[in-house]
Parts: structure tokens; C-alpha cells; sequence
């Protein structure tokens, strides 16, 4: 068959714009809604754990890690999800489990009721509606995500900011039932927004794309195209262009875990696909990579610098507590923590805006910082000192989170989607074995020191190892194997 070069061809692009911006403000929404408690659990919960008997470091480690466990498993069954059903399917059914594990949790009267309701249910709620949301926003942007993605991140940790001063409020007028009570109909909003996720294809953009841009297009018989049907080229390659024909290329699903996303390209959904649940969620994951002893000192580190950030948010408030702290300065010190982490996100954006960034290095030389301000961190107890370590440990913690995806990708970006769903299951075996040793650890020495310090220790056997491995193996490739 002859070909020809042609003068016209149209493409359909996400919308950058118009009900995209829709879709952020439903994403952030429901973001501050599932993430955003978290940061003040030790405050809302601390009356529950006096009630019931139970001590508050060791009830709130043991339930936070159950909730992070089940979201990072959760992340992979809803990367297969999403690759199976609408955004709007599966950000409903997230909606639907999250509520009503926080209903439940409204009437929990132990310890092993409240890990079920809020650690079980509203952490699978969780761990299928942050992937859809940020999944939405990766659809709908393309030129537009990093700036849109970055808005949703500074209303989120704004959120952070409020909340604490917020659930003091609540506590002191309702009680921590009824605070429980009100956070439980916030958890409603993600319904109206999980409705918004419509398909991207009803909102899509015919651009032309130049002669110059592509090298050839077959003349064939135009198409009725439209934006309401935009895969009918979708088996078409790029270079397969047709005159009045057009070509979308659809962003993949992005799981995520942290603060930010991984970055996504285009790939190809196959319609008509006929494998078992199972059968994609095995085919998600290279097991191979657990023999790849550079992937796994990179997953492990990852996953304990990870683990020693997240687990220290939740038993801030009974730790200062047990300091003599009264709520007011705990939400002060809270409120510091997050608006330095806000304030680090600004300098991190504009940073990288103008020069490049080691992710690895970055992660690795804040981590080192992390563990000598958490040690720094119990040596005195004035509040203004308090203060201003929270606000460098705050600092800090963006650069902590906020490349982990980026470390990943950067090593292996050919594989990065199976290398991140492998990552996701060591987080999650870390983050589980965690929590139930920091309570072992509490109720053996009886002191939050004890229960800081071997978060601290996650930290330095994650500088340790990434140390070994740079020293040994300074010019090797990421993807070595032992």
C-alpha cells in the first residue's frame, strides 16, 4: 500500500483546563477529607484510648499501621481497578467503604473494634480513592498536571495546618464523639466529588496536528469522530494518523503513595480484556524484583524513611501530652510542622523549576537531618524550642516525601509501574511490622522516648544500607544484581 503524506490530522487531547478544574477541586476534597484527620488522630483519639483502658501511643501506632498496611495493598488491587473500570466506579466503592468505616469507628468501644472500622475499612476506603483521585487529575492534564497537581498538594497540607485547631474546637463543643461524628460527614463529600470524575473523553480537545510534527498519515475515507467517541483510532499507532481521523492517547492510572504521585506515560488500555482479576493483579507485579538486591536496598530504604516520617504524626499529640503540653500548644506545634512542610513544598517547586534534582541524595541527606533533629528533638522541653525543631523537622519532611516516586523512576523507568507496586508491598510488610513492635516497644519500657528513638533507628538503618551501597558500588548501574 502506497503512502502518502497528507496535509492535515487532528488529535483529541486531555482538556487542560474547564471541567478539569472541576476534577482537581473534587480530588482535593477528597483528600483533605481521607488524609487530612490523620494528622490530628492522636488529638481526636487520645479520650477514646483514656476510656477504654488502652494506652494512646500504643493504640494509635497499632491502628494507624493497620490503616497504612491495608492502603498500600489496597494500591495495588486498585491500580488493576482502574485499568478495568471507570474512575468513577471505583473512586464510589472507595467512597462508599470509607463511610462507612467512619460511621462504624462513631460507635467503636475498643481497641480491636476501632482497628477494624477506621484500620480495615476506611483504610481500603482510603487505599481505593486516593488513586482514583489522583488518577482523575492525570487523565484531565497534560501540560497543566505538574501545576494542578501541585495546587491540590498546597490545599491539602493547608488543611494540615487548620485541622489541628479545628479538632480542638470540636473536642471542647462536642466531645470525641461527636468530633468523630462530624469528621465521619465530611467523609460524605467524597460522594459528590467521586460523581464528578466523568469520563475524559466526553471533554477532550481536537488539535490539529502540523505536517511537520509527524511524518506520515494514510490517506483514508474520513471517520465520523467525535469527542464522545475518541478510542475509535485507539488501536492505531502514533504514526498511523488518518486525514479527519484522530488519535488520543490516554494517560495510565497512577497509584500513589506518599504526598505526590509517580509520573505517568501513555500506554494503551486494551479493551475486551478477558483475564481474571487475579491473574492481572499477579501480572502487576515483577517478582523478580525481590532478588534484585539494588532494588530491594532502594524499596527498604524508601520504605523506612517512609515509615519513621508517617508513624511520628499521629503520636505527636500524645507524646507532648505526656510532656506537660497543653492542647493549645500542641496544635501550635502541629500547625508549625505542617506550615514548614508547606513552606519547603514552595522552595521545592521553585528549585526544580531552575535546577536539577538528585531524588535519591535528596531523600537520603533530609533523612540524615530528620534523625539529628529527632534526637535533638527530646533534649529540651521549652515550647519555643519545641517550636523550632517541629518547624525543621516539618521542613524536612517534604523532602522526605515528596520524591520517593521520582527515586523510583529514576532507576528503573522502563519498569517503573510493576518496580512501584513492589515497592508499595514492602511498604506495606514495613509499615506493618511497625506498628506492633513501637507498641511492644511502649509497653515494654513504658516511655514515648523509647517509641521516637526507634523511629529514629529506621532512619539510620536506612542511611546505613543506601551508605554501603554507594561506598561498594559507586560506578555500578541502579539495576544490579546479587
Amino acid at each position: 500500500m502506497s503512502v502518502n503524506p497528507i496535509k492535515t490530522c487532528y488529535k483529541y487531547s486531555p482538556p487542560d483546563g474547564g471541567w478539569g478544574h472541576v476534577i482537581v477541586i473534587s480530588a482535593t476534597i477528597i483528600q483533605i477529607a481521607t488524609i487530612v484527620p490523620l494528622g490530628v488522630f492522636g488529638t481526636i483519639f487520645n479520650n477514646f484510648f483514656i476510656e477504654t483502658g488502652e494506652d494512646a501511643t500504643s493504640g494509635i501506632t497499632l491502628v494507624s499501621s493497620v490503616y497504612n498496611t491495608i492502603s498500600f495493598f489496597m494500591g495495588i488491587i486498585a491500580s488493576v481497578l482502574l485499568n478495568r473500570y471507570s474512575l468513577r466506579a471505583v473512586s464510589m466503592l472507595g467512597s462508599v467503604i470509607n463511610f462507612i468505616g467512619a460511621i462504624g469507628t462513631i460507635f467503636a468501644t475498643s481497641l480491636n473494634q476501632l482497628i477494624f472500622t477506621y484500620g480495615v475499612l476506611q483504610g481500603v476506603g482510603f487505599g481505593l480513592l486516593l488513586p482514583a483521585a489522583y488518577s482523575a487529575i492525570n487523565t484531565y492534564f497534560d501540560k497543566k498536571m505538574a501545576f494542578m497537581m501541585s495546587l491540590s498538594q498546597t490545599l491539602l497540607v493547608m488543611g494540615y495546618i487548620v485541622m489541628p485547631y479545628v479538632a480542638n474546637w470540636t473536642l471542647e463543643q462536642y466531645g470525641y464523639r461527636g468530633t468523630i461524628l462530624l469528621l465521619a460527614g465530611f467523609t460524605g463529600f467524597c460522594f459528590p466529588a467521586s460523581l464528578t470524575f466523568q469520563p475524559v473523553k466526553w471533554y477532550l480537545k481536537k488539535e490539529k496536528i502540523e505536517n511537520d510534527d509527524i511524518q506520515f498519515c494514510v490517506p483514508v475515507e474520513p471517520k465520523n469522530s467525535s469527542p464522545h467517541d475518541p478510542f475509535l483510532s485507539e488501536e492505531k499507532s502514533t504514526m498511523e494518523l488518518h486525514e479527519g481521523d484522530v488519535l488520543y492517547r490516554r494517560r495510565k492510572s497512577s497509584v500513589v503513595v506518599g504526598d505526590r504521585p509517580p509520573s505517568s506515560k501513555p500506554k494503551r488500555r486494551s479493551r475486551g480484556n478477558n483475564k481474571s482479576f487475579w491473574k492481572s493483579l499477579l501480572d502487576s507485579i515483577d517478582l523478580d524484583l525481590f532478588t534484585n538486591a539494588s532494588y530491594m536496598n532502594m524499596a527498604i530504604g524508601l520504605s523506612l524513611s517512609f515509615t519513621a516520617d508517617v508513624a511520628f504524626i499521629p503520636i505527636i499529640s500524645p507524646v507532648m501530652a505526656s510532656m506537660g503540653f497543653n492542647s493549645s500548644e500542641i496544635a501550635l506545634m502541629i500547625s508549625t510542622f505542617f506550615g514548614a512542610d508547606l513552606a519547603a513544598r514552595i522552595t521545592l517547586s521553585v528549585w526544580s523549576a531552575f535546577y536539577p534534582v538528585n531524588s535519591r541524595m535528596l531523600v537520603l541527606g533530609s533523612s540524615i537531618l530528620s534523625s539529628v533533629f529527632r534526637i535533638a528533638f527530646l533534649l529540651n522541653n521549652n515550647l519555643m524550642y519545641k517550636i523550632i525543631v517541629m518547624a525543621a523537622m516539618g521542613y524536612l519532611r517534604c523532602f522526605i516525601q515528596s520524591p520517593q516516586s521520582i527515586v523510583i523512576s529514576d532507576d528503573y523507568p522502563d519498569t517503573f509501574e510493576s518496580a512501584y507496586c513492589v515497592y508499595m508491598v514492602v511498604n506495606g510488610a514495613i509499615t506493618l511490622i511497625f506498628g506492633p513492635l513501637m507498641s511492644y516497644i511502649k509497653s515494654l519500657t513504658n516511655s514515648d522516648v523509647w517509641v521516637l528513638n526507634m523511629l529514629t533507628g529506621a532512619f539510620i538503618i536506612m542511611i546505613i544500607s543506601w551508605t554501603m551501597e554507594m561506598l561498594m558500588y559507586p560506578k555500578n548501574k541502579p539495576n544490579y544484581k546479587k
